[in-house]
Order: structure tokens, then C-alpha cells, then sequence
């Protein structure tokens, strides 16, 4: 069966045919939440200590096994949880028996499996790809819950926002997203404060950057903003307080290449008229493809040899901070002058 997402859980719950186990995972933890909460909520009270029990970190496995083994008591069905369960770090037998305990279908009980702080690597991990394996067998849902799409939240904040008495632009809520993250959790905690501190008024950029925390990232990228405007001082002042908040300079350097790489992106999709949409499917960009759209943005500022120069610039940069010698942040200091060169000559430093 093909990986669900969150519509096949609401679904289920619907029509009243909940699966015999799900496994669900994912980067929104908010949404992972909510949605293996609504199952539970949906098989039995979750305050039913006869037929909700619930495992998490380190257990012994056998516990859950006969949890899960255990008639429901004066109900039709019971749910069993494993949440965050170390199962890449556990021994074969222990993996083994795993997934042997999810193939194995329980009638009376739904069995749920959720990772919300362990990772979950459907692609590449083997063991990953046997319990999607293990829960198609037993005829339950493999539920792949990512942060929503930018449209989809922009509309949720515009939502968020009216409930609480105050308004906020479309572009507003764009520049949100952007500007602290697109994980639902975050955001609705920094929706709250921007009601709070507005008090029913309007919502606009100045506000957002006066209220909620940036992100990193977002730093990062207003970083590479400044390089792209020549603004060097203003580079360089970033970069002094990604520093200061202790942000792994190569973490730096790869968020600064990762905007570069943006940008030659969409200047080869240019050249070959590509669309924008097929850019962010064939890189899997999925709800960030807004990085591709100030990608296109941003080449006004740069030609097609300066890009080139510039990845040769990021190359020697990353070569460098791997080498283990010298100094990260002269490293980086270097790099901000050459790159902001190139914007300026049309040339790298070497051949000036």
C-alpha cells in the first residue's frame, strides 16, 4: 500500500474504519501529534486505563507485546502506543521481534507506532523500510506527516490571526513563515504573541520582525541578501552573531551554498525554460519552493559567470573548514569579501 499522509487518517476516522495499526512519522511534530491523538481519541478514551496503555524510549518489548495481546476490557477494542521507540539503536533480536509484533494482526487492538523525535528515514534506512513493509502486511497505514504546504499555512495564520480579533496580509503571512518557520507549533506560538501585542490590530512585517524570534536559517539567508547587495559590513555583522549564538560555521557556510545553488537552479531552468514547479519536484523542494521563488529574485543581481565564480568561491570555502587549519570565522570572512567581489567586478579576486 502507498504511503498515507494526515487526509487517509481523517478519513479512516470518518468512516469508521480504523486501521490495525499505523505508523506514523515525519518532520511536523505538531501534526504527528494531532493525528495520533485523533486515533487514539477515536478507538478509546485515552484517560481508559483498561484499554489505552502507552510506551515510550527505552522498553522492554515484551511489555508491549502483551499489552497489545490483551483483550479490551468491556469495549470492543483497545490501542496500544509505541512512541519513539530506539529501534536503530536496538540489537537484531529486539528489531526482529518489532517486526514481528506489527505484522502480526490484533483484531481488537489498534497498535500505534510514532516517531516524533527519533528520526525516521523511509528512504534510505533499512530498518525503516521493514516496518513500512511489516504494517502493509498486516494491513495497517504507513502516515508520512510533513509541514504543510506555504499556501496551506499562510491560510491557517490568516485564519489563526482573525479568530483572535486582529488581521494579517496574505505577503504578511508569507514573510511569517519565512521569518520564524513553517513548523505549525511555532508558528501558532508566535501567532499569540503578534494578537497579544497587537490587540486586535493589523499584522504587518515591522511588527513581525519587532515580536518573533528569527530563525537561523533565515539569518543565514538574509546573510547571503547582504552579499548579493554588496553590503559587506552588513555581512559580516551577521555572520558575527550567527557566531556569537555558537551556529557551527559549516552549518553557515552551508546555508550561504545552499542559496547560491538555489539560484543556479533556476538560472539553468531559465536558460532551458523550465517552469518553477518542475525545479521544486525534481529537487523535492516540497512547501520551500518560496526558496526557488527568491532564488529567481536574486538574479538580477548575479550573471551566469558570476554564479560559477561564485560556487568556485563556496567550493574553496568548504575545502577549507574541513581541512581542520586556521581560523573558521577568518574562513568565513574571506569568503563574504570574495563573494561580495564577484558582485561587484564581474570577477574573482585571484584574476583582479
Amino acid at each position: 500500500m502507498p504511503i498515507g499522509n494526515e487526509y487517509h487518517v481523517k478519513n479512516d476516522i470518518k468512516d469508521g474504519n480504523i486501521a490495525p495499526c499505523y505508523l506514523i512519522f515525519g518532520n511536523d511534530n505538531y501534526l504527528k501529534k494531532q493525528n495520533a491523538e485523533s486515533i487514539i481519541a477515536a478507538v478509546t478514551p485515552p484517560d481508559d486505563v483498561f484499554n489505552f496503555q502507552k510506551f515510550s524510549g527505552e522498553v522492554d518489548l515484551q511489555e508491549v507485546f502483551d499489552a497489545k495481546e490483551q483483550l479490551p476490557l468491556m469495549a470492543d477494542r483497545k490501542c496500544v502506543v509505541l512512541k519513539d521507540y530506539e529501534f536503530e539503536e536496538v540489537g537484531k533480536n529486539d528489531f526482529d521481534r518489532l517486526v514481528s509484533m506489527v505484522e502480526e494482526r490484533t483484531e481488537e487492538t489498534v497498535f500505534i507506532l510514532w516517531f516524533e523525535r527519533i528520526e525516521f528515514d523511509e528512504k534510505h534506512s533499512e530498518k525503516a523500510k521493514r516496518l513500512i513493509a511489516a504494517v502493509d502486511k498486516c494491513g495497517g497505514r504507513n502516515i508520512l506527516i510533513n509541514h504543510r504546504q506555504t499556501g496551506e499555512l499562510v491560510k491557517m495564520i490568516i485564519s489563526a490571526v482573525a479568530k483572535r480579533g486582529a488581521t494579517i496580509q496574505n505577503d504578511v503571512a508569507r514573510y511569517l513563515i519565512e521569518y520564524v518557520s513553517e513548523d505549525i507549533e511555532t508558528l501558532q506560538n508566535e501567532i499569540e504573541k503578534l494578537c497579544a501585542f497587537k490587540k486586535g490590530g493589523v499584522i504587518d512585517k515591522e511588527t513581525v520582525n519587532k515580536v518573533c524570534v528569527k530563525n537561523i536559517e533565515q539569518s543565514v539567508y538574509e546573510l547571503g541578501a547582504e552579499i548579493l547587495k554588496s553590503n559587506v559590513g552588513g555581512a559580516l555583522k551577521i555572520l558575527d552573531e550567527l557566531l556569537f549564538l555558537r551556529i557551527k560555521p559549516i552549518a553557515i557556510l552551508s546555508t550561504i551554498t545552499s542559496v547560491y545553488t538555489d539560484m543556479f537552479r533556476m538560472y539553468a531552468a531559465k536558460n532551458a525554460s523550465v517552469s518553477i514547479n518542475d525545479i521544486a519536484k525534481t529537487f523535492s523542494y516540497g512547501n520551500r519552493t518560496f526558496l526557488l521563488e527568491k532564488a529567481g529574485k536574486n538574479l538580477g543581481f548575479v550573471s551566469g559567470k558570476q554564479l560559477r565564480l561564485s560556487l568556485s568561491e563556496l567550493k574553496r570555502a568548504d575545502m577549507a573548514l574541513k581541512s581542520f587549519s586556521g581560523s573558521d570565522r577568518i574562513v568565513l570572512e574571506e569568503l563574504i569579501v570574495r563573494l561580495s567581489y564577484i558582485i561587484i567586478k564581474g570577477e574573482s579576486v585571484d584574476k583582479a
